[in-house]
């Protein structure tokens, strides 16, 4: 738990190098914790000029000392190390701060060292073991492409359903932003838990986006005495989820054909089916079930990411043109086919600008002993920090002439090859740079089958994105191509969120920095008329 009160005495170092510089403290005595809870982007600005001339820096959070670091080697280092640095209690955590899970479920997983192995690395019974079998339900029903193409599918369906409410051949004015969040939220949710959870608790979605808006000050452990409202909305969103669960399963027939169907509206995908009756039948209590099967809801990435990605074509009439033709060449007599899309290079590029832009996280690890990174000592106990905000926005990494690092370019992830008769094509190209680029956070853990358990368990919070990266770029990917080819879009102005008027355009909201994707901060009023055709 990361506390952000009390003092902290610095021990001396324990092996040779040189000591990271420390980081003036906000609060003399009292470290960088409030600033860097409340206030991260505003923290990561205020070192960045240090960490441009040095690899590793120091600060304290209250009583506990933290290592940030960047370059790309080093954050690889940290992310693929498994000998000195360590996650494991901060899943643990993350499961009681962000899910809810009870202390007698959590001590369930920590009880389980026998690894995702189907063969257990130490001698366990099998009807105690969490991380293989839960590992083996990812990897058959949310993993493979066949489980990714039923989600994506039945996404699109849901969405252009959604879009052809809208008047053909007349001009409607919405809110861009506001516009996603309910209507992209409705179908992705649908699309992952089927029908019925939105059918009876429309309220849902109002509650998942508190809860995403105040998850910042839970995953850096702030008391609930001191600060209520987190927690108020993290339980008011998993009281649904309990009642969900009590009404869905005395509804779903277990023996019915249902149980292994790519999609039904009880509870939607095999997956959904499968991870419900998992955590059921290993005993965990109601408030548990309910905060893990309620983390794969949250949409606290993919909808900001498609935000800004909607925005920034729109406000550029040539961009909008030159995305629309080339996303039109990915349907086929009106239907969309999703492998010519994701490889669609402009697209890919404008999706990864945006990550990049946007996505920022703050992967941590424990370090378990003493150890050196890049010349530098560091000290068993400390917390070690990757900041992606820092590493996304290395100019000597991702800036070029006339488009600095820190604006947006939609060209700036693409290579020109020669295609013969002295042509060039246009290919999407992270080539040398992705070692600096890592907007999903990577894992809590270091092994790549647990991970993948990992990403799943904690997408709130910026671990990764619901409910995987590879369905959240065709999501993405997709909301863009279905807008884009289907509507002629006008800008009127910015507005605030709650609609009035606005003398700018968006901006990041900095409360989410270190947490996941941010979203904008200003929304974008256009007018836009449903063409026919697609």
């Amino acid at each position: 738990m990361l506390c952000i009160f009390g003092l902290f005495k610095d021990s001396q170092v324990t092996k040779d190098g040189k000591e990271p510089t420390p980081v003036p403290e906000w609060l003399p005595g009292l470290g960088n914790g409030y600033q860097y809870v409340f206030h991260n982007m505003d923290f990561l600005k205020h070192i960045k000029n240090t960490l441009n001339r040095k690899t590793i820096v120091k600060f304290r959070i209250g009583q506990k000392g933290v290592y940030l670091i960047t370059r790309g080697k080093n954050v690889q280092y940290a992310l693929r190390n498994s000998g000195s640095l360590s996650s494991n209690e901060l899943i643990y955590m993350a499961l009681q701060q962000l899910s809810g899970t009870t202390k007698e479920d959590v001590a369930k997983f920590k009880n389980d060292k026998s690894g995702t192995s189907h063969v257990p690395s130490i001698n366990m019974p099998e009807e105690e073991r969490i991380w293989a079998p839960f590992h083996r339900i990812f990897m058959n029903n949310i993993s493979n492409s066949k489980a990714v193409g039923v989600m994506t599918s039945k996404f699109c369906e849901f969405f252009s359903e959604a879009l052809s409410q809208q008047l053909q051949g007349k001009w409607q004015t919405i809110r861009v932003y506001q516009f996603l969040e309910q209507q992209m939220a409705r179908c992705a949710i649908t699309s992952f838990y089927g029908s019925y959870i939105l059918e009876q608790f429309p309220d849902l979605i109002d509650a998942m986006w508190k809860f995403d808006s105040n998850i910042s000050a839970l995953v850096f452990g702030v008391p609930r005495f001191l600060y209520s409202k987190p927690y108020a909305a993290r339980d008011g969103f998993h009281e649904i989820g309990e009642k969900f669960l009590n009404t869905a399963w005395s509804k779903f027939d277990w023996n019915s054909r249902d149980m292994n169907a790519d999609w039904e509206p009880i509870f939607g995908t095999r997956f959904s089916r499968m991870h419900s009756k998992f955590f059921k039948d290993k005993g965990f209590s109601m408030r548990s079930r309910s905060g893990l099967f309620l983390g794969s809801i949250l949409n606290s990435n993919t909808i900001p990411i498609t935000g800004w990605a909607i925005m920034e074509i729109i406000r550029d009439k040539a961009l909008f043109q030159v995305i629309r033709n080339e996303a039109s060449s990915a349907f086929t007599n009106g239907e969309l086919d999703i492998k010519k899309l994701v490889e669609l290079p402009l697209l890919q590029s404008v999706y990864s600008e945006c990550l990049r832009m946007h996505a920022a996280v703050n992967i941590t690890r424990v370090i378990d002993e003493d150890m050196s990174l890049d010349g530098y000592a560091l000290k068993k106990g400390y917390l070690v920090q990757a900041p992606s905000w820092i590493s996304h926005h290395d100019e000597s990494t991702w800036g070029a002439p006339d488009h600095p690092a820190t604006e947006f370019w939609a060209k700036r992830h693409l290579k020109y090859v020669e295609s013969g008769n002295k042509n060039t094509t246009a290919q999407f190209s992270m080539e040398g740079r992705s070692g600096g680029f890592f907007p999903f956070g990577q894992s809590l853990l270091t092994s790549p089958a647990r991970r993948r358990v990992t990403e799943h368990l904690f997408q709130g919070g910026g671990i990764g994105i619901c409910p995987g990266r590879h369905f959240a770029k065709q999501e993405i990917m997709s909301v863009i191509a279905l807008i884009v080819v289907n509507f002629d879009i006008e800008l009127e102005e910015y507005t605030m969120m709650d609609g009035s008027r606005s003398d700018r355009g968006p901006q990041d909201n900095k409360r989410y920095c270190g947490t996941g994707a941010m979203p904008p901060d200003r929304d974008m009023k256009i007018r836009w008329k449903r063409l026919g055709g697609n």
